[in-house]
């Protein structure tokens, strides 16, 4: 023992090294100490082979006794209090461990269910999971084969063997809606999707979703599944789908080598399908455009999430106008556009496009912009895309702009007056002239989280919206990082219309009482204010409900925190 500890440190010093042993793995599995572990044992060896017991030999067998007393009472100590403690986690977890310790058994048949029923619907394994429950014992086999859904949902993947759709399709019953996923990997050979739709051919009248994943790949050597070509391969096939409601086609690898993405375009192929689909409602795409000779333009929904690359930007959007000009029968879009590196700054300022393509029954649109580039990206991109989209009966526009980190580094204190996020609302905006029907509008203008890091130290921007281009907008949601205010700037042989009526403030965190102030007054300035009904103020948690009040009134003001 060192000069410096006393007794007392010295076993506090035991019971670390025993709760450091404790954290050992192999800790757990016990320990059987011999009496040759002890150093005293081999002390008492030595000492006891002397024929004569001489006062030394005694002195040093008793100083020897003493520490093992010593150690028996402290090792009975540390258990003792070991034990109390043992015994107060044991209290406060046996609730909890009961339950444990009886499994499965405790829980009703009906709650094992429902967690099969989540467990078995992995988008990567399809009926994977279901088969692999029923093989657990003889309970979950039973729980698994009764609920015909977990077996519903038909994944080809590399390793799938006929066996074992076929038994999926036996164990699904006769009515339950199925769920058609194809993922098309360079593991796979061409005419395995072929030989998947045949088996599964006999129950296309139950089809209810049908997803087709594909991985191209020039970078790599092997098979490279190109969406276009898969989609060909499926559509040959004559099917009836009375039941098919959604149509997923997702292109998920876009690179010639392993640092180059790539983009092909659609528009050379000409569809020959042979599906009878009179109920397809949505169809969903990634990463991929179809031709405008697309089988389905009935669909009412259509959703898309691409990015635009640097060299193809161009003929992506222009891909992108013809096949929504096409689709003759959609009500309902959602874009979201990400943008690769400085994919719409490098479209250049002489970038147009020459005509308007015409979505007659668009209704709702919800457009989602990420990494634009600031200030040319509005100019390059935005304003004549959305210039060329013609929606005469558009009712509804979603605007959602989240700019990067960049924006803020490269104005830093300057973006509070340059006035670039009210430009870019302003093109974000639709013509008034052709479309007339507008009347609820949510424009929200975010930054990524970096962006909001980089933020704390500059000025808040200005975000100004310019009324007079909405004049038939009833409705108007607002969620922004800046300051918002509102203007108005008549156009020619446009009537002096203002229709705002509920004006809602959303997720606004940076907006304070004196911020709220500056915006009633902006209204006020355009006789704005005086028509409003109600005013939501909704998450904005640098605002208090006092605050908001005696800014808004109570007769127009709704406060909520959630």
């Amino acid at each position: 023992m060192p000069m410096c500890m006393t007794p007392a440190s010295a076993a506090m010093q035991v019971l670390y090294a025993l709760e450091t042993a404790s954290e050992k793995s192999e800790a757990r599995h016990g320990f059987n100490f011999r009496e040759s572990d002890w150093s005293a044992r081999g002390e008492f060896d030595k000492l006891s082979r002397r024929n004569l017991l001489n006062a030394e030999t005694i002195r040093k067998l008793s100083s020897v006794k003493h520490r093992l007393e010593y150690i028996v009472k402290l090792s009975e100590s540390l258990a003792s209090s070991a034990s109390e403690v043992l015994r107060l986690y044991e209290r406060h977890l046996e609730p909890v461990t009961s339950k444990l310790s009886k499994g499965f058994a405790s829980i009703p048949d009906e709650i094992i269910s429902i967690i099969f029923k989540y467990s078995a619907c992995d988008e990567q394994q399809g009926t994977r999971h279901a088969i692999w429950l029923s093989q657990v014992s003889r309970r979950f086999r039973q729980l698994a084969l009764g609920d015909r859904s977990l077996w519903s949902k038909q994944f080809l993947w590399y390793d799938s063997s006929e066996n074992m759709v076929k038994t999926c399709i036996k164990r699904s019953g006769t009515n339950a809606d199925f769920q058609i996923v194809v993922n098309a990997t360079d593991m796979l050979p061409r005419y395995a999707i072929d030989n998947f739709l045949r088996v599964c051919a006999p129950t296309a009248s139950r089809w209810r979703s049908f997803a087709l994943i594909c991985d191209w790949d020039g970078s790599r050597s092997g098979p490279n599944f190109y969406i276009n070509d898969s989609v060909d391969d499926i559509g040959r096939q004559i099917l009836a789908l009375p039941r098919l409601r959604e149509l997923s086609l997702i292109q998920r690898h876009y690179r010639a080598t392993p640092d180059v993405l790539m983009w092909r375009s659609s528009m050379g192929y000409i569809r020959e399908n042979s599906w009878d689909a009179p109920n397809l409602q949505v169809v969903r795409c990634v990463e991929y455009i179809p031709s405008p000779t697309f089988p389905f333009a009935f669909v009412s929904q259509f959703t898309m999430s691409l990015t635009l690359l640097p060299l193809h930007i161009y003929y992506q959007i222009g891909d992108l106008l013809v096949f929504l000009s096409a689709m003759e029968g959609l009500t309902d879009m959602e874009l979201e556009l990400k943008i690769h590196g400085n994919a719409d700054s490098a479209m250049g300022a002489n970038f147009h496009v020459d005509q308007t393509f015409r979505c007659a029954r668009l209704s709702s649109l919800r457009l989602h912009i990420s990494g634009l580039t600031l200030p040319s990206g509005p100019y390059c991109l935005l304003e004549p895309f959305l210039e060329a989209l013609e929606m005469p009966f558009l009712g509804h526009l979603a605007l959602h702009v989240t700019l990067g980190a960049s924006v803020v580094c490269f104005y830093g204190p300057r973006l509070h007056d340059t006035g670039v996020l009210s430009a870019l609302a302003n093109i974000l905006l639709p013509s008034p002239y052709t479309h007339t029907r507008l009347t609820s509008l949510d424009i929200n203008i975010s930054l990524s989280d970096l962006g909001k890091e980089e933020l704390r130290t500059t000025n808040l921007p200005l975000l100004t919206i310019p009324l007079a281009r909405i004049p038939n907008v009833t409705t108007l949601t607002i969620s922004t990082f800046c300051r918002i205010s509102f203007s108005w700037e008549e156009f020619l042989s446009m009537p002096s219309k203002r229709s705002l009526r509920r004006l809602r403030i959303l997720s606004c965190d940076n907006m304070d009482a004196g911020h709220l102030q500056v915006m009633i007054r902006s209204l006020k300035n355009v006789d704005a204010w005086g028509l409003l009904d109600r005013v939501l103020i909704q998450k904005c948690s640098s605002l208090d409900e006092e605050s908001a009040l005696l800014a808004v009134g109570k007769e127009r003001m709704r406060f909520m925190t959630w």
